[in-house]
Order: C-alpha cells, then structure tokens, then sequence
C-alpha cells in the first residue's frame, strides 16, 4: 500500500549537522518503505529551498496532502518516527 507522505530532507556538504543527522535520516527511510523520501542540497536546488522557506540547516519537511510538519537541526531519529507517523495516521 502507497502512501502520499514525502519528507523532504534539506542539507548541504558543507553541513557539520546535516552529516551527524544523516545516519538517522538512512535508517528512517528503510523503516518507512512507503513513504517517499526526497533529499535536496540546497547549493544544487537553491528553488526547492526557497519554496520550502529553509533558513536552518538541516531542515526536514514531513508532509502529506494535509498539512506539514518541520522539524529542524539535531532532531533525532525517534522525533523524525513519531513525526511521520504522526502524519500517515
């Protein structure tokens, strides 16, 4: 069964956050098979950022067609699961 929940994980290589937060980010994609992940550097894809209004790296969206929720910086991997289910219910 699909889902229509995205996360849209912002960061940028030069990001000592993002890199700490990326394990967690890994292992939350394979526990949510059916959600669908995106990652956008925003040196690469400045437009996706703006239109997300990123000000803080790392920056994670959880939407679906309802609403969204943000989280931002050092979250950890329990708070980024408890916002995509959250979402998916």
């Amino acid at each position: 069964m699909g889902s229509d929940l995205t996360v849209l994980y912002f960061s940028a290589p030069w990001c000592g956050v993002c890199r700490a937060v990326e394990p967690a980010v890994r292992e939350t994609v394979k526990q949510f098979p059916a959600v669908r992940f995106v990652k956008a550097d925003i040196q690469e894809t400045p437009q996706l950022g703006n239109e997300y209004h990123v000000t803080t790296l790392p920056t994670i969206v959880v939407k679906n067609g309802k609403g969204q929720k943000r989280l931002f910086g050092t979250q950890c991997k329990e708070v980024l699961e408890e916002a995509i289910r959250a979402m998916l219910d």
